[in-house]
């Protein structure tokens, strides 16, 4: 994509003057090339010491972005509307915030579960009683 597409399809933010999310923009989506492709062109193991370095890079400058932004929400639906999922697959806030909803959902779900299993073992023991003596053993 040349830098006229990029202007042409930038979706601006109330949170930065255009240039400077212009910029940011470039600057991350940089970052995102550098972990794949290293300074010569030449394409990183996936398990190379330089891909989770610049994968630790990135992540940094995510972070840092979005102290930029009024709240991290704004910065999330902008990496959105400026076509930057890949972008923010690496915010490490928006992973944390999905590791505790299912953590919670999790909890829930066995909080569940073991309801569950209470009225079974109950239902159990009142058919153990009903049922005669010489049946029970």
């Amino acid at each position: 994509m040349s830098d006229l597409d990029d202007a042409l399809s930038y979706k601006s933010t109330p949170d930065l003057p255009d240039d400077e999310g212009k910029a940011l923009l470039a600057e991350l989506n940089k970052l995102c090339g550098a972990i794949d492709f290293d300074d010569n062109g030449r394409k990183r193991r996936r398990d190379s010491y330089e891909r989770q370095y610049a994968e630790t890079v990135l992540r940094k400058a995510v972070l840092d972005a979005s102290g930029r932004f009024s709240r991290h929400e704004n910065f999330t639906a902008w990496l959105c509307r400026n076509n930057c999922e890949h972008i923010e697959a690496f915010d490490t806030l928006r992973i944390s915030r999905d590791i505790s909803n299912e953590v919670f959902s999790l909890r829930q779900r066995v909080e569940m579960l073991e309801d569950q299993m209470k009225s079974g073992n109950d239902l159990l023991r009142k058919i153990v009683l009903l049922l005669p003596p010489e049946k029970a053993k």
